[in-house]
């Protein structure tokens, strides 16, 4: 019975261009072992079908640890980054939400946009994992999301600076650029622990605060710790040198646009402001400041002596003593009037009687 199954088997193999030889003799083997053989050729069988043309001009990908998953009439090549980052999100990632959940209040609230965090990047990795790497403009584009939730997380520490849980949320906040070592090579990792050591301050208030009151801020605050060292594990194993993308991918600025990702804008600068409106009530020309004239004249440089009038030798007082024994012009016009004082009145004549 076994050896039809497995003839069975290795006919649906042959097709799928899979070699027979060395698989040794099934008649040696015995029922445990026959039907322990079955079970693995069934689901070598299994796969390979789903994977058979599918992926790199009909072979099964260039990764092995890569996998195929059926999703309608769709198939999506998930790599072992995308798997081990979704093992993060349903490992220790649960455990610390569902702990916010429990203190609730601002933890709960600053963990939910932590989760969100978390999401987009597992679509920033999916991304990579099917794209070629893009230039540096295309890079900031697609860190965008990303980069926007880490902002808000801090923003919302800011906001809640007399919360009775300010040392959680701080503990976040000062942690959460972890998720920006995918800007980080060669060594990813490291950056990664740096974070994790900048929050510690932090949550070793929490555990020095709650250590006798309430176990739950005590769980949770080693919970974060465990996501940021899983986080720096996962790293390692993955995208130990840097964010590995796929050299055989497609555009990945293009496919981020087509997820429903903001399209790159345009280059080039923005078009100038509006000219002020005139002022039609007021035809007349304002005095002109004589400082602006003064810095008019100064901006001319050396053109300003072009104005002057040029003086003889015979004109010029230290050349020509009798210019100077000459008495100076009287000047022309009235004698200025005395000016007025202020509360004084006319001078008359006073007539003084006789003694």
């Amino acid at each position: 019975m076994f050896e039809d199954q497995i003839n069975q088997v290795l006919t649906r193999l042959a097709g799928l261009r899979v070699a027979r030889d060395h698989l040794g003799s099934v008649t040696t083997m015995s029922v445990q072992e026959l039907a322990a053989l079955v079970d693995r050729l069934e689901q070598v069988a299994f796969r390979l079908e789903r994977c058979e043309g599918q992926a790199y001009g009909g072979g099964c990908g260039g990764s092995p640890a890569a996998r195929m998953l059926q999703r309608g009439t769709s198939v999506e090549l998930v790599s072992a980054s995308v798997q081990g980052f979704e093992a993060l999100l349903k490992g220790p990632v649960q455990a610390y939400l569902a702990l916010s959940r429990t203190i609730g209040g601002d933890v709960q609230t600053h963990a939910s946009m932590v989760e969100k965090a978390l999401l987009t990047q597992r679509q920033f990795l999916g991304l990579a994992a099917k794209s070629r790497q893009p230039d540096k403009h295309g890079l900031v584009t697609l860190l965008k999301p990303t980069s926007e939730q880490i902002q808000a997380i801090q923003d919302f520490r800011e906001k809640n600076r007399t919360s009775k849980l300010f040392n959680h949320l701080s503990a976040i906040s000062e942690s959460i650029p972890a998720l920006g070592w995918v800007t980080v090579a060669p060594a990813p990792a490291p950056y990664i622990k740096e974070m994790s050591d900048a929050c510690q301050f932090y949550t070793n208030r929490v555990l020095v605060d709650y250590k006798e009151k309430d176990k739950t801020h005590v769980d949770w605050a080693r919970s974060w710790l465990t996501v940021l060292s899983e986080l720096q594990a996962f790293v390692k194993e993955h995208h130990l040198t840097g964010l590995v993308w796929n050299p055989r991918g497609g555009d990945a600025t293009a496919a981020f646009a087509a997820s429903g990702g903001a399209a790159p804008a345009a280059g080039g600068p923005p078009p100038p402001p509006p000219p002020p409106p005139a002022d039609f009530m007021n035809n007349q020309a304002p005095a002109e400041d004589p400082r602006a004239a003064l810095f008019r004249d100064l901006n001319k440089g050396e053109d300003i002596s072009k104005g002057l009038k040029k003086v003889s030798s015979e004109q010029m007082t230290h050349k020509n003593p009798s210019l100077r024994a000459q008495a100076p012009a009287a000047p022309k016009g009235p004698a200025p009037q005395p000016p007025t004082r202020f509360g004084s009145r006319p001078s008359q004549e006073v007539t003084k009687p006789p003694r």
